[in-house]
């Protein structure tokens, strides 16, 4: 088995997403996933949306799997981020202390949450400026071998040697944007920047944002929801009906048992008096420079690289 899954590895094999019927093998009482599709970076590119799906068995032992190939799914306007190459620019500093600097009525709180909401739509324009960072990085590096294609041809030309120096410089800056910006997209911890891992991190972004995307919903009568109105309205039932006090389809004890099932941790009493305890100036400070600058944003946009 373990062959079988180095094999895979090695072939660059990923694992086709599913939805339907868990398990794919029944014999008597006992039931197995043994069918998996696998696919390629190639059909991954092609088919960022497609899935297969596990039919009702039949009369047969194995159930069939129909491979569903959508191409294009319908997208909803991504929230803001913060993408840590903005705070490379010579901008970046001056812009946040102008927007601090701004005279705002208001508690504290209001004060800060309305400053990050305008340094949100100053990013944004600045992302938008940049452009795609991929194409960036292509016409740099385009530029450059231009560059020293015509140096070849005239190796003395002083005025061809001053703008390679440039033509190298931006290139490498785009590079270094480029496999930032698709590292921090996937939040992949082990590899290091620098190392043009640009190709992995582009093959873990599409794997990433293809996990993510819900296709289909089982609902509680059995039936499954494929268009996207009804996976969203499916969702807030399940949970409208869950949490809300006059629910007839679940009962208090079943719905605190359901919630508690969701935290699978606890702790001591001893642990649970230190939590409540007063916390310190330098213990949130501590504890928030801490984070990994790679770790996901808070509902803001903003992670902790940005702070």
């Amino acid at each position: 088995m373990r062959d079988f899954e180095d094999c895979i590895q090695n072939s660059e094999l990923i694992k086709l997403r599913y939805s339907g019927l868990l398990y794919t093998w029944k014999s008597n009482n006992v039931a197995r996933k043994l069918d998996r599709v696998l696919i390629n970076e190639e059909w991954n590119v092609k088919f960022p949306y497609s899935e297969v799906e596990h039919l009702p068995l039949g009369v047969s032992d194995h159930c069939p799997s129909l491979i569903k190939l959508v191409t294009v799914a319908s997208r909803r306007k991504s929230s803001f981020r913060f993408f840590n190459f903005l705070a490379d620019r010579e901008d970046f500093i001056p812009t946040v202390i102008q927007v601090w600097n701004e005279g705002i009525q208001g508690t504290l709180q209001f004060q800060i949450s309305s400053k990050l909401k305008r340094l949100k739509s100053i990013f944004k324009e600045k992302c938008k400026e940049i452009g795609d960072i991929s194409m960036r990085s292509k016409e740099a590096k385009s530029a450059l071998e231009n560059c020293q294609r015509d140096l070849d041809h005239d190796p003395s030309d002083i005025r061809l040697r001053q703008k390679e120096k440039l033509l190298i410089a931006n290139y490498l800056r785009a590079a270094q944007i480029k496999e930032g910006f698709y590292k921090q997209k996937t939040r992949v911890h082990w590899l290091k920047e620098g190392d043009q891992n640009t190709s992995y991190f582009f093959k873990a972004m599409n794997n990433r944002r293809n996990r993510k995307k819900n296709l289909s919903l089982k609902r509680m009568d059995g039936t499954t929801a494929e268009i996207k109105e009804e996976i969203k309205r499916e969702a807030i039932n399940f949970f409208q009906h869950l949490l809300k006090k006059d629910s007839h389809t679940v009962n208090r004890t079943e719905r605190q048992q359901y919630l508690s099932s969701l935290v699978q941790n606890t702790i001591a009493e001893n642990q649970a008096i230190e939590m409540v305890k007063e916390v310190t100036t330098e213990e949130i400070k501590d504890a928030f420079f801490s984070i990994d600058s790679m770790k996901a944003p808070g509902p803001d946009g903003f992670n902790a690289y940005f702070f």
